[in-house]
C-alpha cells in the first residue's frame, strides 16, 4: 500500500478545483430555474475528478480499487442531475416530483450497493488486475452484466436530457445565440470524450478523460446559466402560449427584452420576429403611448410584492398602424410550473367590434335614461305644477263665490293667496329650468334658496317645515357644485315625504364636522320597508301606499350625492317616518384630496 506522484493525476485535480467554486456559486443561486440540479451535477463532478486523481496516485491494487469505487458516488449522480437540469430548462418542473426523483435514484442506489459488494458477486467487474506497463499504473478488469445495464441506463438519461435541451434551443432567436453555443459545447464534449476512451482512441492512452470532459460540460452550462441567464425564459414562454392564437402575444424576458412574438402580434405591431427580438418591448408599443405606460407600470408591479398576481389591462384606440381600430393590451407575469416569475406576457386583442357593440349599448342606455328622466319630469309636473293649478282653481272659484255674495274682503284674501302661490310656482319652474340647463344666476346662494323652498312648501302644501342652517353653510363651506346637488336632494326628500309618506311635519338639519357635512331630512310620514327597494336600480314594489316610482327618486338622490363625492343613506320603517341622510365632503377637504391626487400623479 503506497502513494506515488504522477503528473497524469494533475488534470483531475485541476478539474475538481475548477469545478468546486463553480458548484458553490451555482448553489448560492439555486433559486434560479435549473440551478439546483446543476450545482449537484458540479459537486458530483468534483467528487468524480478528485476520486480519479487519488486513484492515479495510489500504487497498489487495493488502494486503486477503493478509490475507483468512491468515484462511483459521483458517477451515478451525474446522469440523474443532468436529466433534472434538462427538465427544468424545458419548463417541465412538474416532472420532478418526489416520486419521480425517487424512481430515478433507484438504479443509481442499486449500482452503488453492487459496486461496494462486488467481491461477493462480481456483477460490476471481475478479473481485476493492476497494469504497470505504461507511464502510470491503471486497473484493468472485465465488466460484469450490472455494469453494462447501468451504462445503458446512464446513457439513456444523458441522451434524453441532451435531446430535450437541444430541442428547446433549436430555432431560438439570435438573442440566445451565445447560450446555444455554450450549451452545444456542454453537450458534445462529454459524448466525444467518452466515445474516444471506450474505443481506445483517447488522446492520452489509458487515461479516462470523461470526468474532465464532463467538467467542461458543466462549466459551459454554468456560463450559460450565470452569464447569459440561459434558463430564465427559453423555452418556458412558448410552452405557455400557442403560435396560432388570434390574439397577439409578445414574450418578454426579465430585462424587458422581446424574446419572441407570434404572427398576430407581428401583424398588429408591424414588427416581425426577426426585428423585434432583443428590442425593448416599449419600442414595439410606441404607437400606443397609453399601452407603453401601462407596460412600465406593470414592470414596477411585477418587481414588487405580489408579482405573481399582478396584472394590468389597458384599452387603447388608434396608433400609427391601427387607424380607427381599438385594442386591449394585457400584461401578465410569466411563471414556471412552480410559480417562479421569469418574464412577462403581453397579449393584444382587437376589440374594435366589441367596443362598437358596447358603445351602442351605452347609447341605448343613455336613451333609456333620457326617457326615464322625461317620465320623471312629467310626474313632477303633474304632482307639483298640476297640484298648484288645481289649488289655484279651487281658490279662484272660492273668490268668485265670495264676490257674488258681495264679500269683497274675503275674496281679496283668496286672490292674495292665488297671487302668492302663482309667483312661487313661477319661480319654482324657473329654478327647475335653470337647473336642467346647468345655469345658475351669479347671485345665486344656497341658504336663501333653501329658505324660500321651505316657505313655499309650507304655504303650498300646509306641511310644517323646520329649517336650521349653520353659519358655516351660509359661508359656502360646501362649494357651489355640492350646494346644487344637496339642494336637489333636500327638495326630492321633501317631495317624497309629501307625495308618498303623507307627512305633516318635516325637519331639515345640518351638522358640520372636520371630515364633511351631514344633512338630515326627517319626516313623520307613513314610512316604508327598506328591503322593498330594488338595490341601486331605483325601483321599489308598491306596498303600504308606497308608489312604484318612490325608489327611482331615491336612486336619483344617491346619484346626486355620489357626483360630489358623498354618500346617501335612507332609514325608514312602516309607521316610523323616514330619514334621508347625505354626507358630503367640505370644499377644503375636496380641494386637498384633489391636490394630493395631483401630487401623487406627478410623482409617478
Amino acid at each position: 500500500m503506497g502513494w506515488h506522484y504522477t503528473p497524469y493525476g494533475l488534470p483531475y485535480i485541476v478539474s475538481g478545483l475548477v469545478a468546486l467554486p463553480v458548484a458553490v456559486a451555482i448553489w448560492k443561486r439555486r433559486s434560479m430555474p435549473g440551478a439546483l440540479p446543476l450545482s449537484i451535477f458540479m459537486f458530483a463532478m468534483v467528487e468524480w475528478s478528485l476520486g480519479n486523481a487519488l486513484e492515479m496516485f495510489r500504487t497498489d491494487l487495493a488502494g486503486k480499487t477503493f478509490w475507483a469505487s468512491v468515484e462511483w458516488i459521483g458517477t451515478v449522480i451525474i446522469p440523474v442531475a443532468w436529466l433534472a437540469v434538462a427538465i427544468q430548462f424545458s419548463g417541465r418542473d412538474e416532472w420532478l416530483s418526489r416520486r419521480n426523483v425517487a424512481l430515478l435514484l433507484v438504479v443509481p442506489a442499486t449500482i452503488l450497493v453492487l459496486m461496494w459488494t462486488n467481491d461477493l458477486h462480481g456483477l460490476m467487474r471481475h478479473n481485476v488486475r493492476l497494469d504497470t506497463s505504461g507511464p502510470f499504473s491503471v486497473i484493468t478488469k472485465d465488466y460484469g452484466p450490472a455494469f453494462w445495464a447501468y451504462v445503458v441506463y446512464a446513457y439513456t438519461l444523458l441522451f434524453i436530457g441532451s435531446t430535450m435541451m437541444m430541442r428547446s434551443l433549436f430555432g431560438r432567436s439570435r438573442l440566445y445565440s451565445g447560450q446555444a453555443v455554450m450549451f452545444a459545447i456542454g453537450v458534445v464534449v462529454p459524448w466525444v470524450s467518452n466515445a474516444l476512451y471506450i474505443s481506445g482512441n483517447s488522446p492520452v492512452p489509458r487515461l479516462d478523460i470523461t470526468p474532465i470532459a464532463f467538467t467542461v460540460s458543466g462549466l459551459a452550462t454554468s456560463i450559460g446559466l450565470l452569464r447569459y441567464r440561459l434558463m430564465d425564459i427559453v423555452p418556458i414562454a412558448w410552452a405557455t402560449v400557442a403560435g396560432g392564437m388570434r390574439s397577439g402575444v409578445i414574450v418578454v424576458d426579465s430585462q424587458d427584452r422581446v424574446v419572441d412574438v407570434n404572427p398576430a402580434a407581428a401583424r398588429i405591431t408591424g414588427w416581425s420576429a426577426a426585428l423585434a427580438v432583443g428590442q425593448p418591448v416599449v419600442e414595439m408599443l410606441r404607437p400606443w403611448p397609453a399601452a407603453a405606460d401601462a407596460c412600465r407600470e406593470h414592470e414596477i408591479a411585477a418587481n414588487g410584492k405580489g408579482a405573481r398576481q399582478s396584472e394590468v389591462v389597458q384599452e387603447v384606440a388608434g396608433g400609427d398602424r391601427s387607424g380607427d381600430r381599438s385594442y386591449e393590451f394585457r400584461f401578465s407575469p410569466l411563471l414556471t410550473a412552480r410559480g417562479r416569475v421569469v418574464g412577462r406576457l403581453v397579449v393584444i386583442d382587437d376589440i374594435t367590434e366589441r367596443k362598437r357593440v358596447r358603445d351602442q349599448l351605452v347609447t341605448q342606455q343613455r336613451a333609456l335614461a333620457a326617457m326615464e328622466e322625461r317620465e320623471r319630469l312629467a310626474r313632477d309636473l303633474h304632482d307639483s305644477l298640476g297640484q298648484v293649478l288645481g289649488f289655484l282653481n279651487v281658490q279662484a272659484q272660492a273668490a268668485r263665490e265670495q264676490l257674488s255674495r258681495g264679500k269683497t274682503s274675503l275674496a281679496d284674501g283668496y286672490l292674495e293667496t292665488i297671487v302668492t302661490v302663482a309667483q312661487d310656482a313661477y319661480e319654482e319652474v324657473r329654478e327647475n329650468i335653470r337647473t336642467m340647463k346647468g345655469v345658475l344666476p351669479a347671485d345665486w346662494r344656497f341658504a336663501p334658496t333653501l329658505e324660500r323652498l321651505a316657505r313655499r312648501f309650507e304655504r303650498s302644501y300646509g306641511i310644517q317645515t323646520d329649517l336650521a342652517i349653520p353659519d358655516e353653510i351660509r359661508d359656502g363651506v360646501l362649494g357651489r357644485a355640492a350646494e346644487v346637488q344637496v339642494l336637489r336632494i333636500i327638495q326630492e326628500a321633501m317631495t317624497n315625504a309629501r307625495r308618498h309618506g303623507g307627512a305633516r311635519h318635516i325637519q331639515v338639519s345640518f351638522a358640520v364636522a372636520a371630515e364633511g357635512v351631514e344633512v338630515v331630512v326627517k319626516d313623520d310620514g307613513s314610512g316604508f320597508e327598506i328591503k322593498g327597494l330594488g338595490g341601486g336600480n331605483g325601483r321599489v314594489r308598491e306596498q303600504d301606499g308606497v308608489r312604484a316610482d318612490a325608489g327611482f327618486g331615491l336612486g336619483i338622490m344617491r346619484e346626486r350625492a355620489e357626483q360630489v363625492g358623498g354618500r346617501l343613506e335612507v332609514r325608514s320603517a312602516p309607521g316610523m317616518g323616514t330619514q334621508v341622510r347625505v354626507r358630503v365632503p367640505l370644499r377644503e377637504s375636496e380641494e386637498k384630496a384633489q391636490g394630493r391626487d395631483a401630487h401623487e400623479d406627478s410623482g409617478r
